[in-house]
């Protein structure tokens, strides 16, 4: 690397994280595990980044918040991510007609600025209402925090840090429809299995049981499947509902998905759904969703719960 180098045209670390959306911590994992970018650096080695530098994780990033990998895109030429995210602009990165933009979440995170993530979750929630905020608006942002700690580009502890502001706002909210739930005879029994430990997708999914008037009943993160069923059957709960996260290995996810289905009464709905299940074999007699959404459209069918409430 030259030691003299003229900065007048080259951006700092710092400028490039602002214009593009991307943390520094970010830039200088992918310098060292993909080679890209590599800035050039001054006597002192501070990097400093070209135009060019700059346009290429532009797209970069846009194509990232659609949902692309880091490791498949950032080898690729500067027309060719043209060409991708061209490609990409007819159809809907979240698969339900919603496009969000990310980048200032993804950068608290990847910054740890928990105060000024929750600040902005308030927000959005306040702006979107409930229902589009838990459906809609966090369910990919999850996937990019879950797919940033799975290809080691984000720290465990930044993860944990999302994942719990995220949790303490949507229990508050989940708080306030427990004040106008009643004794409804619809029950539901909520958990994951041993050894997941991800309890974010479970917060989610209660709220929009209880939203939709279930009385619901978490057990919570990682518990042994047998005693999980043998709970469900003791207390006739009519549905029980278990998510698996992206962090569940495919041999045990649809293991266990057979032995519940096995064990429980016929009469006993079951529903699973989580990240770990896309593309895995279907059961009979199992309910999937992979979106939230797909919860509504399984369990609005009144005659069907009148079937299943008097066996």
């Amino acid at each position: 690397m030259p030691h003299e180098l003229n900065t007048a045209h080259c951006l700092s670390i710092a400028e490039v994280e602002r214009e593009t959306g991307i943390s520094k911590d970010t830039l200088r994992i992918w310098e060292r595990r993909y080679q890209f970018p590599v800035p050039d650096r001054d006597s002192r080695g501070i990097r400093y980044y070209t135009q060019q530098h700059k346009d290429k994780l532009t797209l970069i990033k846009r194509l990232l918040d659609q949902g692309h990998k880091p490791s498949r895109i950032l080898h690729l030429s500067l027309a060719e991510l043209q060409s991708s995210l061209s490609d990409n602009l007819s159809a809907s990165p979240t698969s339900l007609g919603h496009t969000y933009d990310y980048s200032k979440a993804l950068s608290l995170v990847l910054n740890g600025q928990a105060h000024d993530l929750q600040n902005l979750m308030q927000e959005q929630l306040a702006s979107l209402g409930l229902q589009e905020f838990v459906h809609h608006w966090l369910p990919p942002l999850n996937d990019q925090i879950g797919h940033a700690w799975m290809q080691s580009e984000l720290p465990l502890i930044h993860e944990h840090l999302y994942s719990e502001q995220v949790q303490n706002l949507l229990r508050c909210q989940l708080l306030q429809l427990l004040h106008h739930r009643t004794n409804d005879q619809k029950k539901a029994l909520l958990a994951t299995i041993a050894p997941d430990t991800s309890g974010l997708g479970l917060v989610m999914l209660e709220i929009t049981l209880t939203d939709m008037g279930f009385n619901c009943t978490s057990l919570g993160v990682s518990n042994p499947l047998n005693d999980l069923l043998g709970y469900a059957i003791q207390h006739a709960f009519p549905l029980v509902c278990l998510s698996f996260s992206m962090a569940c290995k495919r041999s045990c996810v649809i293991k266990a998905i057979a032995q519940a289905r096995k064990t429980l009464p016929e009469s006993t709905l079951l529903l699973v759904g989580g990240s770990a299940i896309r593309g895995i074999p279907r059961i009979k007699g199992v309910d999937y969703f992979l979106h939230l959404r797909d919860v509504s459209r399984i369990l609005r069918d009144e005659e069907r719960w009148h079937i299943h409430r008097s066996n």
